[in-house]
């Protein structure tokens, strides 16, 4: 192996970075919509004539620092769950895989090849066979009734 990644390393990688754009993207619309539903509920008046929300920048700060705090958290669980994931072998276990898949697609081509022998000397076995009968029908004859 000369330590270049292969195809199958790359497509690992690209999906990696796919799905970190994804969560990156997902977790920064939710908080774009719990910010609007936020603002939009500092818009809404009660019977009174009062908002909803009165410091709406305050509620956005204290929901800002909420995700920061849980980010926080999360990120050291992330790196357990990464390390548990994270082949920790110096070659692709697909790569070997697909060595491994070779040999039987061998293994099975030399059965299928043994197959075909054994048919033909099995074809042959009945024909010496025959001819044996054969021999034996003209040395002893036998009575017809």
């Amino acid at each position: 192996m000369t330590g270049e990644p292969t195809d199958t390393d790359r497509l690992r990688q690209h999906r990696a970075r796919v799905r970190v754009w994804w969560w990156t993207f997902s977790v920064c619309l939710l908080i774009a919509l719990v910010c609007g539903a936020i603002l939009i509920a500092g818009m809404i008046r009660r019977e009174d004539g009062a908002p909803l929300i009165e410091d709406t920048g305050a509620v956005l700060v204290g929901a800002l620092a909420t995700v920061g705090a849980l980010l926080s958290a999360v990120a050291p669980k992330l790196e357990a769950i990464r390390h548990q994931v994270q082949n920790s072998h110096p070659t692709n276990l697909r790569d070997d895989l697909d060595t491994v898949l070779a040999e039987i697609r061998g293994v099975r081509r030399d059965i299928g090849r043994v197959d075909t022998r054994l048919t033909y000397t099995q074809q042959r076995l009945d024909k010496v066979f025959d001819h044996v009968h054969e021999l034996e029908d003209i040395i002893n004859p036998k009575e017809k009734k």
